[in-house]
């Protein structure tokens, strides 16, 4: 069986390898975005891990650096700031109600909120890695299990149906639900959109509300083959039965109004990070994000962390701080800054602790990440760690001494589970406390 699994892995290399050569052939030309400045200072220094408009405007802001979650009104005014009640939230959706409902992957978790701040309830799931609302209040969650990829729970929590099927991706049942990581959002008419989030299998599925599959598109650009050369190296390098993966997609948002996808992603200051869809699957546009410096030009992202899009507007977090973004305010080459990187960053370890019956695994995000990477003539301008429970994420920004050219590279590490649990059993759904 294992053999069996192996030549399918194999196979699915090849294809996604010989793709590759589209990919180039479907790039588009990058839009260089102008931020807006709009946003009050205390806000727009931070880094937020996710973003959410609810359907009246207001943005809703997880806080990277504590649990919890800042709100901007229509003019992007601070008004308020509430506790998620959560460890490490990192997914956040506004229901029609104005609910907000936040997820903790790590300690699988996932809290409603209600509109004055005051947590209505929890409940628990199996690694809630993303989470959407549709039009009657119901919670999309994604979270690769024996039972699908996407699970449909009412309002209180209980869990409703789920759907979507994995791809075999790994040798073993739980690097491939690993792998099968990803994002998801809905649009205004209750489709959903996942979007997977490593490199190994880069692709937009869309489903009914009732679980249907309506379409299925790969990821294709520039930026997609920069991140698959270095995701296609750390699976080399990966220890056998080790949950690793190289990130590609960091963030998605459906323009409620417009029905367009958008796409946040790690890639390079050469080309856009930020991909737009249409709702067929159909790339619309590639698009890069920059933020002005001191010098008088602006400085191109290499990352999209955050990000949420309502009637055109974007508003985004990325490796420079958050800004808000209008598709018509774009700027020209000769405005870039591309020929300096900056100071050099010290690049501290990141770990995850890992626990099976007496005994304990360190496992280093950062030696993974290090060592599929190709760091020479590079300098280290930036990086992130985000370490909790029984996972890691890490990233690394690097510049190009040469052209300075920067690119961002993630990697996101688990420990295994010590049994092979199925998440749909009764005893990890569906419990409130």
């Amino acid at each position: 069986m294992k053999l069996f699994i192996s030549i399918l892995f194999l196979f699915s290399l090849i294809f996604f390898e010989s793709t590759h050569i589209k990919a180039e052939e479907k790039s588009k030309d990058v839009s260089f975005l102008k931020a807006s400045g709009q946003l009050p200072e205390t806000v727009s220094s931070l880094k937020f891990s996710a973003v959410a408009y609810s359907a009246e405007g207001k943005l809703y802001l997880i806080n990277q650096l504590q649990p919890t979650v800042l709100v901007l009104d229509k003019k992007m005014n601070f008004v308020g700031e509430f506790f998620t009640g959560l460890e490490n939230p990192t997914s956040i959706a506004v229901d029609s109600g104005e609910r907000i409902i936040v997820a903790d992957a790590t300690g699988n978790m996932v809290s409603i909120i209600g509109s004055t701040g005051q947590i209505v309830t929890k409940f628990k799931t199996w690694r809630p890695y993303s989470v959407a609302t549709l039009s009657d209040g119901k919670i999309v969650i994604t979270s690769p299990r024996k039972s699908g990829l996407i699970h449909l729970y009412d309002r209180k929590g209980t869990k409703l149906k789920s759907f979507g099927d994995a791809a075999i991706l790994a040798d073993t049942i739980q690097q491939s639900r690993f792998l099968n990581r990803g994002k998801v959002a809905a649009d205004s008419a209750d489709n959903i959109f996942y979007v997977s989030e490593f490199t190994v299998n880069p692709n937009i599925k869309k489903f009914s509300s009732d679980g249907k599959l309506l379409m299925q598109a790969p990821i294709e650009g520039d930026t997609v083959n920069v991140q698959r050369v270095f995701g296609k190296q750390l699976a080399l390098n990966a220890k056998q039965d080790e949950l690793t993966g190289a990130v590609l997609v960091n963030t998605i948002s459906v323009d409620r109004v417009t029905g367009h996808l958008w796409i946040g992603m790690n890639g390079s200051s050469k080309y856009g990070s930020v991909y737009q869809y249409d709702s067929q699957g159909n790339k619309l546009s590639e698009i890069a994000l920059t933020t002005r410096v001191s010098t008088g030009k602006a400085i191109v992202s290499a990352s999209v962390k955050a990000l949420s899009v309502q009637n055109n507007s974007l508003f985004a977090s990325t490796e420079f701080g958050t800004n808000n973004y209008v598709p018509t305010n774009t700027l020209s080459n000769k405005d870039i800054n591309i020929d300096q990187c900056g100071i050099p960053q010290i690049w501290d370890d990141c770990t995850v602790t890992c626990r099976s019956g007496t005994s304990t695994d360190t496992i280093s995000c950062k030696s993974r990440l290090a060592g599929s990477l190709n760091i020479s003539d590079k300098v280290i301008v930036a990086k992130s760690c985000s370490s909790g429970g029984s996972r890691a994420d890490c990233s690394v920004t690097l510049c190009d001494k040469t052209t300075g050219d920067r690119t961002q590279h993630s990697a996101s590490v688990e420990c295994p589970p010590p049994i092979l649990r199925d998440p749909s059993e009764e005893d990890e759904e569906g419990q409130q406390s």
